[in-house]
């Protein structure tokens, strides 16, 4: 049915693919028009349970705050080139913000990448919802954005079971328009139709509860923005979500949809009529073979929305869907263009020195080692490090790892010297590598040694050398609040 010629072991190939590569996905399900109006109308009580409030305890920001953002949320004033600068950098901030909430959607309770969040204030409610006709797992949080407005982030977990995969094989396809009537059958090109199995997951999310209570205090809070995010199958159902709250006339401005690696919804007739009307920001690499399975393997489906394409070495190999590969690439790309709008002047970085009396000054001693062999991404790992530790510390000083850290050479007031190495050594063969991060606290005044740990993990792009990376980081960094009452928590 569709498959126009496709011959059995490709089309199955592709059926193999689309059902057993779709991975982690965020969950934030979308009201049919009917049920999205409903919402509002029940008067559900603001805000669900075990999820704060928006507050600047749980400020996204922070996320990001070793780059701050000048004039966020606006392109006015500067030259034409200044204003697309200013676009990819914020277009890059939120790719990896989404990405960031997205990676741990398939693994909450392990996912370094939400480890990495939480201590910045993210907290998240999981849950799931079940109907007969589908299963779906969603993730919900409130912060705030980097411009301190309420920021709502609703997540979807790619497949990861039985029941994910049947959702990608009810591949028929249905009305968007419930009251539409397709006469020339599921596959009738002159109607908008949506991929059945989305559109179930997509209104089991919606009979949620949690969800409900999410939705509508969104919809309360007139200065709330909503990022509806998602990895594969998830990606189609916050596509799905999005419309519907749309449709259903909630504010269009206000509701923003970046996807990772997700497969076509609808067919043309639906991304004709409805694409233009969702803020949609598809995310996918050179690799991946999902995007494109359904007009590849059954036709009659259509992509739409705006397009950033990551391009995945060609000695990647295995799993070239997976959410790590996504990570690593939108760090990458959002560690350029905040280089490239720091060198024009729009964004500043941290400085060298911070001062304040909340914590005694440490001075901070960064080294890098390349070690035996090439490793590429080392570099954005060494950023990554870098800004990390100047954000974390409250009062610091950065000093030149080449210069001798002799008392004459730091502030008066300074107390401690810590010391990072961040090391690679690379594999003989392949594109695995170890990641080595050293760190050595001493007292600034006396000499004496106060801790030296070491952490070594292999890692690669299958791995992920991202989250390798936040896994080590946050290792040291218990390290410091064992040895620093002060230290962040």
């Amino acid at each position: 049915m569709g498959t126009k010629g496709n011959r059995p072991a490709a089309w199955l190939s592709a059926l193999l693919l689309l059902a057993g590569l779709s991975l982690a996905v965020w969950i934030s399900a979308m009201p049919s028009a009917a049920a999205a109006e409903a919402l509002v109308a029940d008067g559900v009580p603001v805000g669900p349970p075990g999820v704060a409030a928006p507050s600047t305890a749980t400020d996204p920001a922070a996320v990001f705050s070793h780059v701050v953002p000048l004039g966020l949320g606006t392109a006015e004033g500067g030259t034409l080139e200044q204003q697309e600068r200013m676009r990819r950098y914020k277009a890059a901030y939120w790719i990896h913000l989404a990405v960031l909430a997205c990676t741990g959607t398939y693994d909450p309770d392990r996912s370094e990448a939400w480890k990495y969040l939480a201590q910045y204030g993210w907290q998240w409610e999981t849950s799931r919802q079940e109907t007969k006709k589908a299963l779906a797992h969603y993730s919900l949080a409130r912060v705030r954005a980097p411009d301190g407005q309420p920021l709502y982030v609703a997540a979807f977990r790619g497949s990861a079971e039985k029941r994910d995969w049947q959702a990608d094989l009810t591949v028929r396809q249905v009305p968007f328009d419930r009251g539409a009537a397709a006469t020339g059958g599921p596959w009738d090109a002159s109607v908008p139709q949506v991929h059945q199995g989305f559109s179930d997951y997509t209104d089991a999310v919606l009979q949620a509860r949690e969800v409900q209570r999410f939705l509508a205090a969104f919809r309360a809070d007139p200065d709330a923005r909503l990022l509806l995010t998602g990895h594969s199958l998830g990606g189609a159902a916050a596509t799905l979500l999005g419309l519907r709250l749309v449709e259903a006339g909630w504010p269009a401005d206000r509701i923003h949809v970046i996807t990772f690696g997700a497969p076509a919804v609808g067919n043309r007739a639906f991304a004709v009529t409805y694409g233009s009307r969702l803020d949609l920001l598809r995310v996918v690499n050179s690799a991946d073979p999902i995007p494109g399975s359904l007009q590849t393997v059954f036709g009659g489906y259509k992509q739409f929305g705006a397009v950033q394409k990551f391009a995945i070495p060609k000695t990647v190999t295995g799993i070239t869907h997976g959410m790590n590969l996504y990570l690593d690439a939108a760090w990458k790309h959002y560690s350029e263009a905040a280089s490239e709008a720091v060198q024009a002047g729009l964004v500043r970085e941290l400085p060298a020195r911070r001062d304040g009396t909340a914590a005694p000054r440490t001075a901070l001693i960064l080294r890098q080692d390349t070690g035996r062999g090439r490793t590429p991404f080392f570099q954005y790992l060494r950023i990554f490090f870098e800004r990390e530790y100047k954000n974390r510390l409250p009062c610091y000083v950065v000093v030149d790892p080449g210069a001798d850290p002799g008392r004459e050479r730091l502030p008066d007031d300074t107390e401690y010297i810590l010391s990072v190495t961040v090391r690679a050594e690379a594999e003989r063969r392949g594109d695995r590598w170890f990641l080595i991060l050293e760190q050595a606290l001493s007292d600034a005044r006396t000499g004496r040694l106060l801790g030296l740990t070491v952490t070594s993990r292999r890692t690669g792009p299958q791995e992920g050398n991202m989250e390798t990376a936040m896994e080590a980081l946050r290792i040291q960094q218990q390290e410091l609040r064992r040895l620093l009452p002060w230290f962040p928590r």
